[in-house]
C-alpha cells in the first residue's frame, strides 16, 4: 500500500520442527509488528514501531524471548539502552518505540549554535510482556556441571519497562550522543538509572 501515509504491518508465523537440525523441541511463535513515519510538521519526523509476539509452547528459556539490554557505552536503537543482559525473559511481550528528530527546529534558531548544524532528538523505548509457569520452572539456576548460570529476570504483574532518552547528533557531522533515564524497576541494584551513550554514523 505504500510507505508515505501507511503504517508497514508486518506478521510472521515461525514453527519449529523436532528432529530437525538437531531440535527436541516443536513450538509456534507469532509476531506481529507495526512500524510508521510520522511528519509532524516544524517538530520533524518522528518513527514508531509496535511489535508484539506470543510463544504458545513450554520452552527452554533460551527460545523465548530474550528481550535485548545493553550494558557497553554505544547506543543501538534495536537495544533497550539501560536494561541489562538477561534482565527480561518473556513468552509473550508487547512494545512500543519511539524517536522523534526534531531537525533544526530549535538549535537553528540558537544564534552560533546554527552554524554547527546539529540536531536534536527524543527516544522511548516501552516493553511489557508475561511468563507462563510452565516456562519459568524449566529454568535451572544451574548448569550440568555445578555451575551458576546467568540471571533472568521476568516482568512483575503487567509492569512495564520504561526509558526515555534525548540525544545530540551530526556533532562533527558523525557523533551521535543520547542521554538516556531509565524509568521503571529501579529497585535492581545493578540497574542503571541514567546513561550517557555514543553513535558514530555519517549524515549529511
Amino acid at each position: 500500500m505504500g510507505t508515505k501515509k501507511w503504517p508497514v504491518i508486518t506478521l510472521k508465523y515461525t514453527h519449529g520442527f523436532s528432529g530437525v537440525f538437531g531440535s527436541d523441541f516443536e513450538y509456534d511463535k507469532l509476531r506481529l509488528g507495526i512500524s510508521k513515519k510520522i511528519k509532524t510538521g516544524p517538530l520533524g519526523v518522528g518513527y514508531l514501531t509496535i511489535t508484539g509476539e506470543y510463544i504458545f509452547n513450554t520452552l527452554p528459556y533460551p527460545m523465548l524471548g530474550i528481550h535485548l539490554g545493553n550494558q557497553s557505552p554505544l547506543y543501538s536503537s534495536a537495544l533497550y539502552s539501560l536494561m541489562n543482559y538477561g534482565e527480561f525473559v518473556s513468552d509473550r511481550f508487547a512494545s512500543l518505540q519511539y524517536q522523534q528528530y526534531l531537525e533544526g527546529f530549535l538549535l537553528n534558531r540558537v544564534p552560533l549554535l546554527n552554524k554547527l548544524k546539529w540536531r536534536l532528538l527524543a527516544t522511548s523505548n516501552v516493553i511489557v510482556g508475561g511468563m507462563r509457569d510452565s516456562n519459568k520452572n524449566l529454568i535451572s539456576t544451574t548448569t550440568p556441571d555445578g555451575t551458576e548460570t546467568l540471571p533472568v529476570g521476568y516482568f512483575q504483574n503487567g509492569k512495564p519497562y520504561v526509558e526515555l532518552g534525548y540525544g545530540v547528533e551530526n556533532i562533527f557531522k558523525f557523533l551521535h550522543v543520547d542521554f538516556v533515564h531509565r524509568l521503571s524497576y529501579l529497585d535492581n541494584p545493578k540497574a542503571r538509572k541514567f546513561g550517557v551513550l555514543f553513535t558514530v554514523q555519517l549524515q549529511l
